[in-house]
């Protein structure tokens, strides 16, 4: 993808179950946003997502990373990821995981 339009595009159809693509998971995405000047500053902690989707009753998550992202490979090991399957996007492998809530 070339442009934040593109990028956006794509993640709004995949937080809908109408319109994800099949080939990845259905998801949401969380950004922190500093209030003084509404700007994006990163994306909510990790934990604090687990924790949204065990509080709204979510029997389990999927996440995906890119294979090159050794950090978010950690994380989602070190909450409990259980390995899935792997996927190709842009010509990049990444793998997608499951965590029991």
């Amino acid at each position: 993808m070339d442009s934040y339009p593109e990028w956006l595009e794509i993640v709004t159809k995949n937080a809908d179950v109408e319109t994800y693509n099949q080939g990845w998971v259905l998801t949401d995405t969380f950004f922190a946003m500093r209030q003084s000047d509404k700007k994006i500053i990163g994306i909510i902690d990790f934990r604090q997502v687990l924790a949204i989707a065990k509080k709204q009753g979510l029997p389990e998550v999927f996440l995906s990373y890119m294979k090159g992202n050794v950090p978010s490979r950690k994380t989602i090991l070190n909450n409990g990821g259980e390995y899935l399957r792997d996927f190709t996007f842009n010509n990049e492998v990444g793998e997608v995981f499951s965590i029991v809530l």
